[in-house]
């Protein structure tokens, strides 16, 4: 583990060097990216972009690779899985520090998550995927079993690409399909590091590709390919919208994991120190970069007061800087444009008549570490109420029973996640079946377990990450008989 955020930048940089990260792109060619350290704004690396052009040549490369991958046996697949996840395990810090470097999340999360995450995620394929895959359905005059779906494109967010790819890669190749993925245009390096693993993983050629230069041009091309027989995305729900209108010729199976305006539910007979503190970790974790982020409290109107009191105190406490320093509780956001608009969107809601309760502007040394922000919204018609931020803004609205709590959480065209606080099981029972999302956390937030599905309803997606029956999502069913 690096100690400090010197050691930790030139960890990443060697990595980067030394793995010829940059080499990893696909049919590269096009104009040059800069990827930029998100607290010192000191460029990392140009990150050569894919020729639009040339993506077709990409999607035959994994078809072609697909002829022999589909037909291999599993053992060798969960070999491949398992020999990644050893290579992590030997570069582990050093991802991390990429991981953070890039993203500008706490090096302390990236280190404690994202790559331990990502390891055990290959190695959870690898264990039990098997015997899901093979198993066979029979019939008075028939049978079913599971083929390949075919050659992917998955195409990885921004704040988590290395932990989230590797969710798309895992099942997608012990399911017998070929990758490209789209690495991200803000932070792209620890894709090309997940496909570099790959290959020294021996992967056989082709079967995983990265792909890398702006969404609008090489994510569009690529998902308009022909060839393609499904596409992951994980990302922003206008994105989303218009990666099914531009593939919707080719018909390609989806799994959409889109955005959220999640409600975090306070009842008055909560723990409220836990309820306090798990709000806090809602709204704010990665610098609330977070599709899951509980940006919308909802609490009791007989505690608000005292709730309000208690959550302002405690993101008083947090300390924004670097995401290397060990202090820092709270890393910058990923660039000054994401944080502008961050910015813009609180000074609107001011000028509407939120009240500012704290935070709103800058703190520290650069543009990119916003203040932790907390807001109660003049009306909940209010843009900041309904809409995604993702960034460090949390509203607080009140409500008088469980009727109007569960009214109002599901008042939103997001259904991702929600959480709930209360000591009675029978109100966190029905506000957890009432509720319009795909994940419930009843007295927690942020619960992640790889065995368990993850994903949305509404305008928060389609489909199933995480758990075996993911591997759903990669397979098609054929019948005989």
């Amino acid at each position: 583990m690096y100690k400090n955020d010197a050691s930790g930048r030139v960890a990443a940089r060697t990595y980067l060097n030394d793995q010829d990260l940059l080499g990893m792109v696909a049919q590269a060619g096009g104009e040059t990216i800069p990827t930029a350290d998100p607290y010192t704004g000191e460029v990392i690396a140009e990150i050569p972009s894919t020729k639009p052009s040339r993506i077709a040549e990409v999607v035959s490369t994994s078809r072609a690779t697909l002829e022999s991958w589909r037909s291999s046996l599993i053992e060798e697949r969960v070999a491949l899985l398992r020999r990644m996840a050893d290579l992590i395990d030997d570069s582990y810090d050093e991802l991390a520090a990429i991981e953070s470097i890039d993203v500008g999340k706490l090096y302390a999360g990236t280190r404690g998550w994202d790559v331990g995450n990502a390891r055990d995620v290959l190695r959870f394929y690898a264990d039990h995927g098997p015997e899901y895959l093979e198993r066979s359905e029979e019939y008075e005059r028939g049978r079913s079993f599971r083929q390949p779906l075919g050659a992917i494109a998955a195409l990885s967010p921004w704040n988590a690409p290395l932990a989230v790819g590797t969710w798309k890669v895992a099942p997608a190749l012990l399911a017998g399909c070929t990758v490209v993925l789209k690495a991200p245009e803000r932070a792209p390096l620890s894709t090309l590091a997940l496909t570099r693993l790959a290959e020294q993983a021996d992967a056989p050629s082709g079967a995983v590709q990265v792909v890398a230069g702006l969404g609008s041009e090489v994510g569009t091309a690529l998902v308009e390919a022909s060839g393609l027989d499904g596409i992951s995305f994980t990302g922003g729900t206008s994105v989303a919208s218009s990666i099914i209108a531009a593939s919707a010729e080719n018909l390609p199976r989806m799994v959409l994991e889109l955005g959220g305006k999640n409600a975090n539910v306070v009842f008055a007979d909560a723990d409220l120190d836990e309820a306090v503190a798990g709000t806090v970790t809602a709204i704010f974790d990665v610098a609330g970069q977070n599709c899951c982020a509980g940006s919308r409290t909802i609490v009791e109107s007989s505690i608000r007061e005292e709730f309000i009191e208690r959550l302002v105190a405690a993101t008083g406490e947090i300390v924004v800087g670097d995401q290397f320093d060990e202090a820092t509780t709270m890393a910058p956001q990923i660039d000054s444009r994401h944080a502008a608009t961050v910015l813009q969107a609180i000074e609107k809601a001011q000028q509407e008549g939120a009240k500012l309760l704290c935070g709103g502007s800058v703190r520290g040394p650069n543009e990119t570490c916003l203040e932790p922000t907390l807001i109660v919204p003049l009306s909940l018609d209010q843009e900041i109420w309904n809409e995604e931020i993702f960034g460090p803004v949390g509203c607080i609205a009140e409500f008088d029973g469980i009727e109007e709590a569960i009214e109002m959480a599901n008042a939103t065209e997001y259904g991702l996640s929600a959480s709930v606080w209360s000591s009675d099981p029978a109100k966190l029972e029905r506000f957890a079946a009432e509720s319009e999302v795909g994940v419930c956390w009843t007295n927690t937030f942020g619960l992640f377990d790889i065995g368990v599905p993850w994903g949305g309803v509404k305008r928060s997606g389609y489909g199933r990450e995480l758990a075996l029956s993911t591997l759903d999502e990669f397979t098609r069913v054929k019948t005989v008989y």
